[in-house]
């Protein structure tokens, strides 16, 4: 059988403050009767015996109850986080004051836990301002509740903006293994890592976007630097030997048919060496010097550079700030390659703005639009008749080695294609 519930203290304390003062009065009654005392005297005596008694009994209700009630308070003001709040003790020693010291000390060691662990969250969020990589932070229920700066060149917008915005709202999905994009696409070019804290509110969750196209870029440049090197290793060192033999022997020949054959491959081994030195170029590492770049001399030196282009501007800014000998090489060869593919069409433009502290350059074509978009940046592939596979490889990794990007799209509200480059802004202070 269930045990019976046991009544509260208070109601235990009041039965026997009741049964103590009932069984006085029945003693002293008792005593006053086998006395033959009078009625008046009885009642004085009732009044002078039970009213002290009463007061006494009333007093000490609340000393035993007053310690629960205090007590009541400051776990209540520590459940809720509140450790500034202290007990008061009316005993100096004994079991109550040795209760109030311990719940005393216990809200000190949870205050300075809490200031410890609020500096962690701080240092947290300031951790979080400083990373170059897009960081979120959800509430509990996944609302954004910060973000930091490369989350905001991310959205294209200050984050500010979209606080308090649902995950689902940004493109995210939350699942039971984890988290996902809903645009497919973004999820080839972003990858998702997750983590959590605790806060007052609750549990925090904390998203990491790791740009895997990038690192996959990197790894697959790094690959074709190799092969590049090697290559470029093993061919020189076959031409050589044959270049110089094919033109000792051509000097030694008499016959005229034969020296003809022999300067024809003196020619070609100089040809597939000059070949060779201009792809070795992709094996080497620049290192830039960025510097501010005054528009107003830049583009009109585009213009001269490209005289039967239509070049249109939109120019949202004065100043670009990178390496200016690389990133004019690398604007040269993006604006040949839009008047290529404009065909008789040759109006392209050139648009340049600064986004939070990303500068975007991009130059919109025409023509054609991208036919093979896997393939454009993979040397030695190209589909000009004369081309040779170099321009857009080349761009690329000039372009990495400021730390932006470069992407080639299809255009999505028109004919031809857009070359977009992000670079990181100057920073200043």
């Amino acid at each position: 059988m269930p045990r019976k519930p046991r009544p509260s203290l208070e109601r235990q304390l009041q039965w026997t403050g009741f049964a103590l003062f009932t069984l006085v009065t029945f003693l002293l009654l008792f005593c006053l009767h086998s006395t033959g005392a009078s009625l008046l005297l009885t009642l004085t005596l009732l009044l002078l015996v039970l009213a002290p008694l009463g007061v006494f009994l009333g007093r000490l209700y609340r000393q035993l109850l007053d310690p629960f009630y205090r007590l009541t308070s400051q776990v209540e003001a520590i459940r809720l986080e509140d450790y500034s709040l202290r007990m008061r003790g009316h005993y100096r020693r004994g079991i109550a004051s040795e209760l109030v010291s311990e719940i005393n000390g216990l809200s000190e060691e949870l205050q300075k836990r809490k200031s410890r662990y609020d500096q962690h969250v701080f240092l947290i969020y300031r951790l979080i301002e400083q990373l170059d990589t897009p960081i979120l932070v959800f509430d509990p229920k996944q609302r954004l509740s910060h973000a930091n700066a490369a989350f905001s060149v991310w959205l294209n917008r200050p984050w500010q903006s979209v606080r308090g915005m649902g995950a689902q709202q940004l493109g995210l999905v939350r699942e039971q293994d984890g988290w996902r994009f809903a645009d497919t696409q973004q999820g080839r070019r972003w990858q998702l890592r997750k983590s959590h804290f605790q806060q007052t509110e609750g549990v925090f969750e904390l998203l990491v976007l790791t740009n895997i196209e990038k690192e996959l870029n990197q790894a697959e440049q790094l690959a074709w630097r190799r092969l590049i090197r090697v290559l470029s290793h093993e061919i020189r060192n076959s031409l050589t030997p044959i270049k110089s033999l094919a033109q000792s022997l051509s000097m030694m020949q008499q016959d005229e048919r034969s020296k003809q054959a022999l300067d024809v491959i003196v020619n070609r081994s100089q040809s597939l060496q000059d070949f060779v030195d201009r792809y070795a170029s992709l094996s080497k590492t620049a290192t830039p010097e960025p510097r501010d770049i005054a528009l107003s001399e830049l583009v009109p030196r585009l213009r001269a550079l490209n005289p039967g282009l239509a070049l249109e501007t939109c120019i949202n800014t004065e100043i670009l700030w990178a390496d200016p000998t690389l990133l004019e090489q690398v604007l040269i060869n993006l604006l040949k390659n839009a008047e290529e593919a404009g065909g008789e069409n040759l109006a392209v433009r050139l648009e340049v703005d600064r986004v939070a502290d990303e500068q975007r350059i991009r130059i919109i074509d025409q023509g054609r639009g991208i036919q093979n978009p896997d393939n454009l940046f993979v040397p030695f592939y190209t589909t000009k008749e004369k081309g040779q596979g170099i321009g857009l490889a080349f761009c690329r990794q000039i372009i990495e080695q400021h730390g932006g990007t470069l992407q080639l799209t299809n255009n999505h509200d028109g004919p031809g294609a857009c070359a977009e480059i992000r670079l990181p802004a100057k920073q200043f202070g």
